[in-house]
């Protein structure tokens, strides 16, 4: 018998199968049918401002395909007949490139849409979100954390903009979360040497995400002069022992990784973790190892102690020492110097 197979967002009913390769959050891919088995849809990438391809586990028609911006209720933008992308000869071609006549903006959501069938009829349709394509990231380095929660001081992520550009789709990676183990940075147009704080709590009224230079969020260590992002996240979102990195958008590049744990730890607790530290140290961006040993450790990290970089790396964007990525590069700062959106406090005597 031939199977029809739906892919919708949030559906009611229906085996869930679990995906990673969409930006909007809390949200899964769910499917159902009879009795064989449909093609499957592997994965959707956002290759450039006009082009998407998706992935699916067999070779697929597409039947129907289209984008809706602004959500399920937007506008619906057609795509041109989608091209297969060439294999090498004797594997199967698999991935479809599609060339939309309109694209979201920079960080702006949107929902790809399509029906496909596989060569025996049997159908799926999908509904995938994802985020408009960045064509000039910023690029950041991670340069100083609090993992310690004291209300109204909250978890953060200190970046320094080494090249100003746009924000949209950049993402931070937070491997030691379950639930939210991924952020994306909304649109916003950022200068070098800007200051951006990532947020990870939100416990006060009246806070907003400073996607313009113009605005200025309330909260208790806000800065005027600097960048600052909100989440609601609760439950101990930044743990101390972690792999926290800075990718330009999902797929992308790493731009960088601070990898830490806390006093004791000598194995990764979670494959996530030791996935996320083996890939920064392959990346070429971690030096010293993958392993908890080579390590930066968090242990003394309180809400008034920060971890951080050396603030004397911040003098200028070509300082040689940014590219000093390893446990050596990051500290612990004395009591009550944390600096969330400006520089680090200076580095005391690790003695």
């Amino acid at each position: 018998m031939k199977k029809t197979a739906c892919c919708a967002i949030a559906c009611s009913v229906g085996l869930t199968v679990m995906f990673v390769s969409c930006a909007i959050e809390n949200e899964a891919v769910k499917i159902w049918g009879e009795d064989s088995i449909p093609p499957v849809f592997l994965s959707l990438e956002v290759d450039s401002s006009t082009q998407i391809r998706a992935s699916f586990s067999a070779p697929v028609s597409v039947l129907e395909a289209s984008v809706l911006l602004n959500g399920p209720d937007g506008e619906e933008v057609r795509s041109s007949p989608a091209e297969w992308i060439p294999r090498e000869p004797g594997i199967p071609e698999q991935e479809l490139c599609f060339t939309l006549e309109e694209f979201p903006s920079v960080g702006e959501k949107a929902i790809f849409s399509a029906s496909v069938s596989d060569s025996s009829g049997n159908t799926l349709s999908m509904s995938v979100p994802f985020t408009g394509f960045n064509a000039k990231p910023a690029i950041l380095r991670i340069n100083e954390i609090r993992t310690a929660y004291s209300k109204p001081k909250v978890e953060f992520i200190e970046f320094v903009v080494l090249q100003g550009g746009n924000l949209g789709g950049i993402e931070v990676g937070n491997a030691a979360n379950t639930v939210r183990p991924v952020w994306e940075f909304p649109s916003s147009e950022v200068e070098t040497g800007d200051y951006v704080v990532y947020h990870l709590r939100s416990v006060e009224d009246g806070l907003i995400d400073e996607v313009s230079a113009e605005l200025v969020s309330p909260g208790t260590e806000a800065r005027q002069d600097a960048r600052d992002f909100w989440d609601n996240q609760a439950k101990a979102p930044l743990k101390p022992t972690n792999v926290i990195t800075v990718r330009e958008r999902k797929g992308g590049s790493l731009q960088d990784v601070l990898v830490c744990v806390a006093a004791g730890v000598e194995a990764w607790p979670t494959e996530a973790l030791a996935s996320a530290a083996a890939e920064a140290c392959e990346s070429g961006i971690w030096q010293g190892g993958a392993q908890p040993a080579q390590a930066f450790c968090s242990a003394g990290m309180t809400a008034t102690r920060t971890a951080g970089r050396n603030p004397d790396e911040q003098r200028s964007a070509d300082v040689e020492g940014w590219n000093d990525v390893s446990a050596g590069s990051w500290r612990i700062c004395p009591t009550s110097k944390a600096s969330p959106g400006t520089v680090n406090a200076a580095w005391s005597d690790p003695s």
